[in-house]
């Protein structure tokens, strides 16, 4: 007796979860497709410093999945790169093909101009990944990157010297 002769997503008594493989039921499993893009950063720094964010694009789903990928920097400071871990580098935009646990780094650099003049601003680099297994998966990360408007250095006073 097999347990349960309702719909496949009710039974709890053959399987506590989805069959990776036909299941007891003889059916297969259903294509699940899922990924996570990760994290966002925000940091500060001087104008003429170079800025470096790595992101991670893993494919958690049971069904292999191209992503598309787009970008955009609000001051255009930013490039982005991108390259499957342990594979070949691919450029942004474009798509990658991922198979299920599989994962990309994205590279941001961000180069803030070595001029005063950008002092006080942001720069905000946002990455975009869409799935085209299920195009309604869409996964963003933000990277903020601010220019110090100013530093303030304190005497060093020592007493009882």
């Amino acid at each position: 007796w097999q347990g349960h002769a309702g719909p496949l997503d009710t039974c709890t008594v053959c399987h506590a979860s989805w069959p990776t493989g036909s299941g007891p039921h003889g059916r297969p499993a259903p294509t699940t497709p899922a990924f996570v893009l990760e994290p966002d950063r925000t940091s500060v720094h001087d104008p003429g410093e170079q800025v470096v964010y790595l992101h991670g694009l893993h494919n958690i789903g049971n069904v292999a999945d191209t992503y598309n990928l787009t970008w955009s920097s609000s001051q255009g400071w930013a490039t982005v790169a991108g390259a499957v871990v342990g594979g070949d580098p691919f450029t942004l935009p474009g798509s990658v093909l991922l198979q299920p646990d599989q994962s990309a780094v994205l590279t941001v650099t961000v180069d803030i101009p070595a001029s005063s003049a950008v002092r006080g601003l942001h720069d905000t680099t946002i990455i975009t990944a869409a799935s085209t297994v299920s195009p309604t998966l869409i996964g963003h990360v933000t990277d903020v990157t601010r220019v110090v408007w100013m530093r303030i250095y304190l005497p060093l006073v020592v007493r009882n010297w």
